[in-house]
């Protein structure tokens, strides 16, 4: 954690850019004071955070063997606080359907996106895009005491206030319920996470409850750039798929970012959609093949690579990988490490191209064509940004339409 130089409030290192977070503590910019967005000290707007509060909650037997609700991979259980400031309020502890489990570690990606969801949000009360505040219902990991029976002693859930008037506004996948208000409301918000987080982010899946000074919402989805908030993060196809299909509406503002290029990868789908796979490491079989709307070609007689050199490679079933040259053969191939941790072995030189910053390429655009550019950068998730011959930026240009000049 670190406070922006410039709001004063404490963010996480997800808030800033790689750039302003090197800088050190008392320089550091947050991205929403970097890019004018205006972030407000933290006194300056409500508490975006809806707590527990609480010490020590009752679920009868009844309510944990009949959950009142489930969502794709938990169920829902709803009981009364009995310890603390929300003593006699209602509350709900969720746990997963595949069974009970006694480590807190199993719920550290829920913990780490509601939290990444809460700093987006306060940005967003601080914007006043409405009069009424957003809060996001903050988990912790509770334990069942022992004396709560064979079945329950020692389990842990996730335990969190009860939202009344439950409803969903939009997913991970662009699908969105924007007949009322407050589902447009919610559409500009995931438009906003993007905007303020400099295109790192997007917050959706968005579900809750309306009250008479906002709404409250459970369970988000963070988006990103590299893929790090578990198996409901899409990625960057998620992100490119939900700015597919939204429509700016009267809360979005013309000035927020977008993204260039925005294709549908996935289809629309009320619920929670998840990444396929994503419990394994993938071996060489089971990676996809290249697609087929890329030519095949070879990538040229380039002899002059060096030890460490960043290269896409060719494995021998056909699909393109990303590694590093770790070795020249006597026969002039190249042994390469691949982002896995495999080696691939004497790779000949037409089965290998060259993407460091400055490497002259062609790109295949979203319409179909080829055009020349130059590698300027590679991002996290191992796409590339390149700068056309016309001045410009193309950004997250996967391997696959990448080939050389």
């Amino acid at each position: 954690m670190r406070h922006c130089r410039e709001c004063r409030r404490n963010l996480n290192q997800s808030s800033y850019s790689k750039n302003q977070w090197s800088k050190g503590v008392g320089v550091s910019r947050c991205s929403a004071c970097v890019h004018g967005r205006g972030g407000a000290p933290a006194n300056d707007f409500p508490e975006t955070a809806r707590k527990n509060d609480a010490t020590e909650a009752t679920f009868t037997a009844h309510d944990l063997d009949n959950p009142f609700a489930e969502g794709n991979f938990r169920w829902v259980a709803k009981g009364e606080y009995t310890c603390g400031q929300r003593e006699g309020e209602p509350c709900v502890c969720k746990w997963f359907k595949s069974g009970g489990v006694f480590e807190k570690e199993f719920f550290s990606l829920d913990i780490k996106a509601v939290e990444k969801a809460t700093d987006l949000i306060r940005e967003w009360n601080a914007a006043g895009v409405v009069d009424k505040v957003v809060r996001m219902n903050v988990p912790e990991v509770w334990t069942f005491k022992k004396d709560s029976g064979e079945h329950w002693a020692g389990r842990k859930v996730l335990q969190e206030p009860f939202i009344e008037n439950w409803e969903k506004f939009n997913s991970n996948t662009g699908w969105t319920d924007d007949d009322m208000p407050w589902g447009r409301v919610m559409q500009a918000l995931s438009h906003f996470s993007y905007h303020s987080s400099g295109g790192q982010f997007v917050l959706c899946d968005l579900q809750g409850g309306i009250y008479a000074d906002g709404i409250v919402l459970t369970d988000p989805v963070i988006l990103s750039r590299r893929k790090q908030y578990g198996v409901t993060d899409l990625g960057p196809e998620g992100i490119s798929t939900f700015f597919a299909r939204h429509e700016c509406n009267e809360f979005c503002r013309s000035s927020w970012s977008k993204p260039r290029d925005a294709r549908v990868y996935f289809d629309a789908q009320h619920g929670t959609s998840m990444m396929s796979g994503a419990h394994h490491v993938p071996t060489r079989p089971t990676r996809p093949m290249m697609s087929a709307a890329v030519v095949e070609h070879t990538y040229g007689d380039y002899d002059d690579y060096s030890d460490g050199e960043r290269v896409i490679y060719k494995h021998s079933n056909g699909s393109r990988y990303l590694g590093r040259i770790c070795y020249e053969n006597s026969d002039g191939t190249f042994d390469v490490d691949d982002d896995d941790g495999e080696r691939a072995e004497y790779i000949d030189t037409d089965r290998l191209m060259r993407v460091e910053e400055g490497t002259r390429v062609q790109y295949l655009h979203n319409n179909g064509h080829w055009y020349w550019g130059e590698i300027t950068y590679e991002n996290h998730d191992g796409s590339f940004d390149v700068v056309d011959d016309d001045g410009e930026k193309v950004e997250y240009i996967g391997i696959e339409r990448l080939r050389r000049t």
